[in-house]
């Protein structure tokens, strides 16, 4: 946010968010004769970071503090850890109950993180039953099915087909089932926070918010701070463990816009919630980078809304969390999901139909069974099946050991097609 003198004509060099590198020039006007009384002087205040002219006329000049010289660190000394005593866990949640909000971050597919989401949710709700919990699973466009799935209108099967949760977010839905279910029976509000996904990709795959159509962007947060002291060089070393078509040279620019646009519309999101609800606290589940507590959705909620907030991860092997990084770090125990049940089949939809097109290498459940090559997969267990997310929602209620009903329509040369019913057994 700029701060620039009223009319006139103002001008303000900063360093450039998006490229450390380079500057960035923050000019404001009053009208097109302002501009021109000083276009022919500019070059003689070289020096200046901060002018200000009226009617041509200098009125204000200043050089804002900046670093100088070239620093080297010669002596690079070891960092250390104060080993305090550990507190129990009961403890710590009588401590961040008092807060309005509470960050609980995830590494997606580590289910020690989710276990420890569960305790802290239910915890919190004993504590403080007018509790909320923010999501950034779900995009802000199904928040109407996630509201009709708590008020236990419509069942689980429903809830993640409205939602195209296998297609908006694809993680194992088995990792967040038992949160969702808690909330469901309690009726927990769960708040959809995340942007949808598309528009996440185009700002990081043109560069920027400036390439994305008008309609886009008046849907977005108008207020955005890109640079928050650490946040590029933090986003910098996720940036450089991706490969890609679109991690290359110049798409960093892209890449850190998004990233800042995907934390202020959870903070916003987060920060309207709790201003519609001065009762409420929220608990937020979220990517552990998300919620980084100097550079994430934390501070940008405080911009808003003037909130008392804690941040609680994980430890993980290998990482060395610090005071910036959260308030509270736990030691869970590893844990991990069983193999859920897959058909073992390639799939391509061709025309609205499931045709099966390959099998996957070595033990292939549904080969096993008698499926074949061009079968057209027709239901599951008397379950319609028109897309890949329809069989993952049925296979998702299935265990080891387990057997499903796969009905197929087979071509058979010079002759109708025959439909046939398939047991497998995973």
């Amino acid at each position: 946010e700029v701060d620039l003198a009223a009319g006139g004509f103002s001008l303000e060099v900063r360093k450039n968010p998006l490229n450390l590198e380079e500057a960035a020039a923050i000019v404001q006007a009053e009208d097109l004769r302002e501009v021109s009384a000083v276009a022919g002087k500019l070059r003689h205040y070289g020096k200046y970071g901060i002018l200000h002219f009226r009617q041509g006329r200098n009125v204000r000049k200043s050089i804002p503090e900046s670093d100088r010289g070239i620093v080297r660190n010669l002596d690079k000394t070891p960092v250390g850890i104060a080993v305090s005593e550990p507190r129990s866990f009961g403890d710590i949640m009588e401590e961040i109950a008092e807060n309005r909000v509470v960050y609980v971050g995830e590494t997606h597919v580590r289910m020690a993180d989710h276990q420890l989401q569960m305790r802290v949710v239910r915890a919190l709700y004993e504590r403080h039953p007018e509790l909320a919990i923010g999501m950034e699973m779900f995009p802000a466009g199904v928040q109407k099915t996630l509201d009709r799935y708590i008020r236990a209108e419509i069942d689980e099967r429903e809830f993640l087909q409205e939602v195209d949760y296998f297609e908006n977010w694809g993680y194992d839905y088995r990792f967040y089932q038992d949160i969702m279910q808690f909330a469901r029976r309690h009726r927990i509000p769960v708040v959809a926070l995340n942007l949808e996904r598309d528009i996440v990709s185009a700002t990081f795959r043109k560069g920027g918010i400036a390439a994305l159509d008008q309609e886009i962007k008046d849907e977005l947060p108008e207020s955005r701070d890109l640079s928050m002291e650490g946040y590029r060089e933090r986003l910098g070393g996720v940036f450089a463990q991706h490969q890609g078509p679109h991690f290359g040279k110049g798409m960093m620019s892209g890449f850190v816009q998004a990233q800042a646009l995907w934390d202020e519309t959870m903070a916003e999101k987060v920060a309207d919630y709790l201003r519609e609800n001065p009762d409420s606290k929220m608990v937020v589940l979220a990517g552990t980078g998300h919620v980084h507590k100097k550079t994430g959705i934390p501070p940008r909620v405080n911009r808003r809304l003037d909130v008392s907030q804690s941040v609680v991860v994980n430890a993980r092997a290998g990482e060395r969390p610090g005071k910036d990084d959260a308030d509270y770090i736990f030691f869970t125990p590893a844990a991990s999901l069983e193999q859920s049940p897959l058909l073992g089949v390639r799939l391509s939809n061709q025309g609205g139909e499931m045709v099966v097109t390959g099998f996957a290498h070595g033990k292939s459940p549904a080969q096993q069974a008698g499926l074949q090559e061009n079968d057209v997969i027709l239901s599951l267990d008397g379950q319609e099946v028109k897309t890949v997310e329809d069989i993952k929602i049925v296979l998702l209620y299935k265990n080891k050991g387990d057997t499903v009903t796969v009905k197929v329509r087979r071509p058979v040369f010079l002759f109708p097609d025959r439909e046939k019913e398939i047991d497998v057994t995973f």
